[in-house]
Parts: structure tokens; sequence; C-alpha cells
């Protein structure tokens, strides 16, 4: 008896050695580092030793601002920010400016902690990182050419095989094309191009449409009048502004939300969107979680 139990242990062990050693079938990728791997420090944890929330942003006005002579940061994400870590007492490093081919990876990988200018949350993003609660929402519109009416009221119009869509590299824009108007054709540019960069190509008949939210539609109208008209019809699409975590950090997330939940209940975040709505409707706010009687 005792004999067949060390057989069957060995046998066990052999087996699972194979396993470990065998090659992954083609197909199935590696999983996905998580926060919760065995041994790695978590961004929570480093948060927690360090006091500092190392943030990783993109430069998207007026959500995200840089002065090209200080080099000093501004707007909504930035006030936001300042003040959740002010009261989470904590320290505010803007530490790494994404590319966003790979700010997934970059911020699973621990370049920083947080993806602190927004993060578009969609489906696939969604197992890549954990997101926080929404701070506001943002609708994305389509623009054209300011004598172009061939969408107005009909955005299926746009899908067609003649109508020339430009979109970021990687981004949420090319995520609406590809199911939204998959038979239209893609004009796809760098992720570092500018929202004003984007919309110069249907400008100068690069392309026919551009998907922007309002307030860089608004800001492009502001320093170029009369040259792009927003589609007439509804948002293409509205998106929720959260912070990103990496992959299971539910402890950094549980925390921010938390933070999030005494800002908007203060009245902070409100405060902060009506002091850079330049437009009345560029950003919807979150409505409260109770009834005032």
């Amino acid at each position: 008896m005792r004999h067949h139990v060390h057989t069957a242990v060995v046998a066990a062990v052999v087996a699972g050695l194979v396993t470990f050693f065998l090659p992954r079938p083609a197909g199935l990728p590696a999983a996905p580092p998580t926060a919760s791997s065995p041994g790695k420090e978590t961004a929570y944890d480093r948060v927690m030793r360090t006091g500092v929330l190392r943030c990783g942003y993109i430069v998207w006005p007026p959500t995200l601002s840089r002065d090209v002579n200080s080099g000093k940061l501004s707007g909504i994400m930035v006030d936001y920010m300042e003040e959740m870590a002010r009261r989470l007492q904590l320290k505010v490093e803007w530490a790494h400016e994404m590319n966003l081919t790979t700010f997934l990876q970059d911020l699973n990988n621990g370049k920083f902690d947080v993806e602190c200018s927004g993060g578009w949350p969609n489906a696939l993003r969604g197992k890549q990182a954990t997101y926080t609660k929404p701070m506001f929402y943002f609708p994305l519109y389509a623009a054209v050419r300011a004598d172009d009416h061939r969408f107005d009221n009909n955005y299926n119009a746009i899908n067609s095989p003649d109508v020339r869509v430009v979109t970021w590299e990687g981004e949420t824009s090319a995520m609406i094309r590809s199911l939204r108007f998959p038979q239209s054709q893609a004009v796809v540019v760098p992720s570092s191009m500018s929202p004003g960069e984007i919309m110069l190509n249907v400008v100068t008949n690069k392309a026919d449409v551009t998907i922007q939210d309002y307030a860089a539609l608004a800001n492009f109208e502001k320093n170029n009048p009369g040259q792009l008209r927003q589609v007439e019809g509804g948002p293409l699409r509205v998106i929720p502004y959260n912070l990103t975590v990496p992959l299971g950090d539910f402890k950094l997330q549980q925390m921010l939300n938390v933070a999030a939940d005494e800002l908007a209940f203060d009245g902070v975040v409100n405060d902060i969107l009506d002091k850079y709505e330049a437009v009345p409707g560029t950003y919807l706010r979150i409505a409260p979680p109770y009834e005032a009687k």
C-alpha cells in the first residue's frame, strides 16, 4: 500500500513538470500581468510605501494642458488629482507622458501608478485594466468640413467605402470607426498627433470625418473659425471619464473610489467643471445617487 502511494506521488510530480515545460498551444496568449501576482509589489503598496501617487497622462486641453514656456500642467484633471491627493494625504507626481498604443502595458508594468488624464474605458480595455467610478461623462461627435452636410441626422451614411474617417492609432475613435462604420476608409495617424492636427486632416481634405469630443471641437473653432462643423444629431458615443489603475489592483481602486465620492458629494467636481467649461454641455455631470426632499 505504501509503495502504491509513493508511486502515485512521483507520477503526479512528473506529470506536473511535463505540463509546466510543454510549449503553450498556438493562439493562446500568456495571461496579462495583474496587480495580485505573487511577490509583486502592487501600485497600492507602492503608493502607501512612498506617499506618492505617480500619474501617467496625455496632454488633451482643456482636461489637461501644458504651458509651452514653463511646461506647467493645468486643467480639469490636474485640479481633480491635486485635490484628491490632498485629501488622501499623498503627493501627486506627473511622472509619465503616455503613448496611447502602449499605456495599458506601461501601467501594468509599473511605469506609473494611475492613468490620471481620463481613461475612456471600453470593453477591450476592460480586459487589461481596472477603472474607478466616473467623474463625469464626455460626449463624442462627428465633425466634417463646414460645407459638408452629407451625414446630418444620418450617421449611417458615414458607413461607406468612399468616406474617409481619420482616427488615432489604437484610440477610441479608431474603435468607434471599426464598430459603427466598418465599410469606411480608415485614415490612421500617430497617437502623438494633437486633436487640432487631427481636425486639420479634414479641413485639408485628407479625410472627410473626425470623431472628437465637444471641448476639442470648441477649441478648434476658436482658433480656426468656420472651417469645421459638428454633424447634426446626437453624440456618437458618451464616454465615462474614469481613472485607470493596474488590472486587479482593487485596493487602489477602492481608495480612489472613496475619494472620488467625497469630491463629488462636496461639490468639488462640479466646481472644477464649471471653471473650465467654456461652452455649456461640454461635460455631462454625474447625477446624485439620492433624492433631496
